[in-house]
Parts: structure tokens; sequence; C-alpha cells
């Protein structure tokens, strides 16, 4: 796991994480709704829903393969009840259909339950901006 140096906090109701003090893709919101508005000014307006490997668009009722898509931001929603559930919300970017939209993703455990496909495009993401290893 990264090891966060530090979190400033935004007049927007959000958080900046940066790791190693270099910008990284995450800030953390109180709330879903939040984050979803963020992404929605960054012209993230569609919605998919996970299916093992593929994304559903659902606006257009398309699955998009594994290798058409791309996480490019993902935000993490504070949970204030100590159940120890996790809101991660993730901008993903298909080039191929020329879509940008948002899929969310609530996890128990979030590094013993991601799904291998989002573990995988987090590692990309990561390995693009010179990061080291996600997971």
């Amino acid at each position: 796991m990264f090891d966060y140096s530090y979190i400033s906090n935004k007049k927007d109701g959000s958080s900046s994480t940066a790791c190693n003090n270099q910008n990284h893709f995450m800030r953390i919101f109180l709330s879903g709704a939040d984050a979803v508005c963020h992404l929605h000014e960054k012209g993230y307006t569609n919605d998919f829903q996970l299916f093992g490997n593929d994304l559903l668009w659902i606006q257009e009722k398309i699955f998009i393969r594994v290798g058409e898509f791309s996480i490019a931001e993902y935000h993490k929603i504070i949970n204030l009840q100590e159940d120890g559930d996790e809101l991660i919300i993730f901008g993903v970017y298909a080039p191929w259909h020329n879509v940008k939209g948002i899929l969310v993703n609530h996890y128990q455990n979030y590094i013993h339950s991601t799904p291998p496909v989002i573990k995988k495009k987090l590692s990309e993401l990561f390995t693009l901006a010179g990061i080291s290893a996600f997971m």
C-alpha cells in the first residue's frame, strides 16, 4: 500500500493525497455525491458497471472489453462508520468508444476484494505515472 505523505483539505469538501510528495490520481471525499459531481465536471458523464473483466456501458447497453478502457483517476469516500466498508469511485476512459464515465465499487475489504481487472487497470495507471506497484 502507499505511504501517503500528507493529506490536504480542499474548500470543496475533498482532500488531495500525495504519495511520496508526488501528485496522485486520488482525492478523498466525504460523500459519494461530491466525488460524482467532481467527475461530472471533468466530463465523466456516463455510467459503467463491472461484469467479470468487462464494463457494461449502461446508457448504450454495450459491453466494453478489458483492453478497451482505462482508469484515469479514482476517489475514495471516507466512511465515518466503523464497519470497514469502503466506496471507491473510478473515472473511466474508453477511447475506442470515445466515452468517459464513472464506475462505483463498494468493498468490504478493499485490498482483498478488489476484482483482478481493477487491480490490473490501477497498476497500468501507476506504471504510466511512474509510481511503483499498487498492491
